[in-house]
Formats: structure tokens, C-alpha cells, sequence
């Protein structure tokens, strides 16, 4: 298991005896950046995966780029064999040239100008490393305290996203609003639904697969609408203790 930081550090860290999860094998820990283990993990009704997240700090003070994602390759030192790391926390721009190497999937595009900036330093500091998977994140909700763009949006980030050769869009990923019903959380997964729905009908040649959405609270809801990712917390790890 591995754990990953969130976007405004630099690093990450692998305990080398990590304590067992209550939900069984093939559960990953994630930060608030994701980090899905690739051991078969049991699948999801729509056939995905699942991942835990929790928060652990690493500082890292040189300025040198990370080593490109991928099978492999890991970033600061860490051996990437077996995991993959996701990056589901906003991310700003000028951490944009560290994230774009150092992880294998970023679930948090949300506006073009983080799209090209990806883009660029993926071309110019990792030319030869494959296009970078991402995620664009949708603010359902419409909360202001809640990062992702507004759902009208969408289209637009999408077609700039296909313009970016370094990049590979692979669907969306959103934030529940909490305290709601399970009917009305289901609402909001169906509409990201569609939306992903619209941009495969549009794009067949992406077809666009993943919806990650669902955390501890209404993970349920998100999978009857069609999840293929979950990101789960408390429900494996229990409450926050002030430290994590």
C-alpha cells in the first residue's frame, strides 16, 4: 500500500508494513491523492476499483522534475511497482510541472489553463513518457467551497483536453454534496453520468470509461449510478484523529 500527498507536497512515502484493511484484499490507500493497487482488487458493479484514502506528509526541498508515471518509474525515491498513483485533490498551477510527472492519473482537471499546463510540461520534460491519464472534475453541486468545473462547462474543457497530445481524458470525477438523501445524491451522480454519457457519444473514440465519484458517505448511491471508482475513508480507516 502507498500512501500520497496531497497536491501541495512533494513527495511520498510507503510504510513498509502497512496495517490490514477491513475490507479485505486489493484496497489501496489514497491521500488526497490516490493510490489504487493493482493486485486485482474485488471489482465494483460497474467494474472498476475502489481505493481508500487518508493523508501522510513527506517534504521533498529540491526543485529537480520527478521521474515520469508509469510501470516502473516512481517519483523522490519511490519504488513504483504494483500501484498507481491518483491525484484527487485541487491542484494549482505552478505544482502543475511536479504532479504531471510524478503521478499516473490525475482526477482533478478542472480548467484549460491546468489542462495546457500539464500538457506542456509533459512534452517538455518527459517528450517520451506516454500520454498522461486524466480526469475532469465536475462541481455538481455547485458549491462555491468545492473545486471542479460547472457542468455546462464541460464540453469546452473536453475539446480543449483532446488538444493536448500529452494528455489522455478519461472521464470525470466529482465531490458529492454532503447530508443528502440517498435519493438526491443519486440526482447528482446521474447527472454526471449523462454528462460522461454525452462526451462518449460525441468522442467514440475515447469513449470516455471512468466516473469516479463516491466517497465514504454516499458511495453506495454513486455505484448504483454507475461509478467504475470509489474513494473511501472512514469507512476503512474510521474518523479523522487530528493528525491525518
Amino acid at each position: 500500500m502507498a500512501y500520497a500527498l496531497d497536491a501541495s507536497y512533494d513527495a511520498a512515502i510507503q510504510p513498509d508494513e502497512p496495517p490490514p484493511l477491513p475490507s479485505g484484499e486489493g484496497v489501496g490507500g489514497w491521500g488526497r491523492c490516490a493510490a489504487s493497487q493493482s493486485d486485482e482488487p474485488p471489482p465494483l458493479p460497474s467494474g472498476e476499483g475502489v481505493g481508500g484514502w487518508g493523508r501522510r506528509a513527506a517534504s521533498q526541498r529540491d526543485e529537480s522534475p520527478p521521474p515520469a508515471s508509469g510501470e516502473g518509474a516512481g517519483g523522490r525515491g519511490l519504488p513504483r511497482t504494483g500501484f498507481r498513483l491518483h491525484l484527487i485533490g485541487p491542484l494549482q498551477r505552478n505544482k502543475a510541472r511536479r504532479a504531471a510527472g510524478f503521478f499516473d492519473t490525475i482526477q482533478s482537471v478542472d480548467r484549460i489553463e491546468l489542462a495546457q499546463a500539464l500538457d506542456g510540461h509533459r512534452a517538455t520534460d518527459w517528450p517520451d513518457a506516454p500520454p498522461l491519464p486524466v480526469l475532469i472534475e465536475v462541481n455538481i453541486s455547485g458549491e462555491a467551497s468545492k473545486s471542479g468545473v460547472a457542468p455546462v462547462d464541460v464540453p469546452a474543457l473536453a475539446a480543449a483536453l483532446r488538444a493536448c497530445l500529452h494528455l489522455l481524458p478519461q472521464g470525470l470525477m466529482t465531490v458529492g454534496a454532503l447530508g443528502l438523501s440517498e435519493a438526491a445524491a443519486r440526482r447528482q451522480f446521474a447527472a454526471v453520468r449523462a454528462l460522461r454519457d454525452a462526451l462518449a457519444a460525441a468522442d467514440p473514440d475515447l469513449s470516455w470509461p471512468t466516473l469516479s465519484m463516491g466517497m465514504s458517505d454516499d458511495f453506495e448511491a454513486a455505484i448504483r449510478e454507475g461509478a467504475t471508482q470509489v474513494r473511501l475513508g472512514r469507512v476503512l480507516f474510521g474518523a479523522r484523529n487530528g493528525i491525518l
